[in-house]
C-alpha cells in the first residue's frame, strides 16, 4: 500500500525525530539562557569562535588588541562554564544548529522564523 501522507504533514515528524533527547534539550536551553546574557562584545568573539578563527584573526577582524581578545575570551568562557574555545565554538555550533533546525520548523508549521 503507498504511502499517503501529504509530505508537508512528514517534514515536522522528521524534525521531532532529529531533536536532542529532553535532558540535552534542557542543557541545552540552559546554555541559550546563558550565551544571551552575554555582552554584544562577548557575543561576537563568541560567533568568531564558530568559525575556527585564532585570536589574533579574531583581533584583526574586531580591531581589538591580542590583549583584548584574550581577556574578553577569558571572561566569555567564565561566564559559560566552558574550559576552551573548542568548547564554545562547539556550543556556538550546536544553537546555531538548533536555531536552523527552529526556523525551519517555524516555515513548515506557518509561523514567522
Amino acid at each position: 500500500m503507498l504511502h499517503t501522507t501529504p509530505m508537508h504533514q512528514d517534514v515536522p515528524n522528521a524534525i521531532g525525530t532529529i531533536c536532542h533527547e529532553p535532558s540535552e534539550t534542557a542543557h541545552t536551553d540552559r546554555m541559550i539562557e546563558q550565551v544571551a546574557r552575554l555582552t554584544p562584545r562577548e557575543r561576537d568573539l563568541f560567533d568568531l569562535f564558530a568559525e575556527g578563527l585564532t585570536n589574533q584573526e579574531i583581533a584583526d577582524r574586531l580591531y581589538l588588541s591580542l590583549n583584548t581578545v584574550r581577556n574578553y575570551t577569558k571572561t566569555l568562557l567564565e561566564k559559560l562554564g566552558l574550559h576552551n574555545k573548542i568548547s564554545a565554538a562547539v556550543l556556538a555550533a550546536r544553537l546555531d544548529e538548533r536555531q536552523r533546525q527552529s526556523c525551519v520548523h517555524c516555515a513548515v508549521m506557518g509561523g514567522a522564523a
